[in-house]
């Protein structure tokens, strides 16, 4: 089986969720360290993305949770514009249903974690690709940690959109998380919070392939 290949250091990675081959939202990152045990990018404050949204000419609903659900059911949403607004270091295990972003301010203080569950995610030709299944874990910089989302994990888990198992094996992640950040083991020790980007590094910038889920097969492979 061949090796696959690793990005360097300041290499443009593009990081897509896709839901039933469709591309969800489309984010260009920056490749920290990819290596057998960890996958770090880096999306600074003002970098430019893709973000999901209710079809214009159907009614929306009021809850998120349920707006979320509508689309995925249907699989129907439209495309818009954001621009990010923190500086964000994503550190993605390889296999597990999280990843940690550690969040500094424009000004680059410290704001804490934030824990996104998900889909484990998997290389996709020269992308990386996931699937946001909604829960989530706030960790203030003091190491306490709040669920976030619930509502919207169950809106999904009621329509059959997030497997079982997933959400067990989330439960059981989100849990020896928290315990790690009181501890401030790894990840959320100074390794990370101390962490800077090289000052040369640009803000990446979206590919224009961005909405073709997995492009580029024979670019980046594995």
């Amino acid at each position: 089986m061949t090796a696959p290949r690793r990005w360097t250091p300041g290499e443009q990675v593009l990081v897509q969720e896709v839901w039933r081959d469709r591309v969800w939202s489309a984010r260009p990152m920056t490749a920290v360290r990819d290596d057998s045990d960890l996958l770090v990018l880096w999306m600074p404050a003002g970098t430019e993305w893709r973000a999901p949204d209710s079809p214009p000419e159907r009614p929306a609903p009021a809850d998120r949770g349920e707006r979320i659900a509508e689309c995925l059911v249907r699989s129907d949403w439209v495309h818009i514009d954001r621009v990010w607004r923190m500086n964000t270091l994503w550190l993605m295990p390889h296999r597990l249903h999280h990843v940690v972003w550690v969040c500094w301010d424009r000004e680059g203080a410290h704001l804490g974690w934030y824990v996104n569950f998900q889909r484990p995610y998997v290389r996709a030709g020269a992308t990386v690709q996931y699937m946001d299944y909604a829960l989530d874990l706030r960790v203030a910089p003091d190491g306490t940690a709040t669920w976030k989302d619930e509502g919207d994990l169950a809106q999904l888990t009621s329509r059959g959109l997030v497997p079982p198992e997933s959400v067990r094996s989330m439960r059981a992640e989100g849990v020896a998380l928290s315990r790690a950040a009181l501890r401030r083991d790894p990840p959320f020790d100074v390794r990370w919070t101390d962490w800077r980007p090289d000052p040369n590094w640009p803000v990446p910038l979206l590919d224009p392939r961005w909405s073709l889920p997995g492009f580029g097969a024979g670019e980046h492979s594995g």
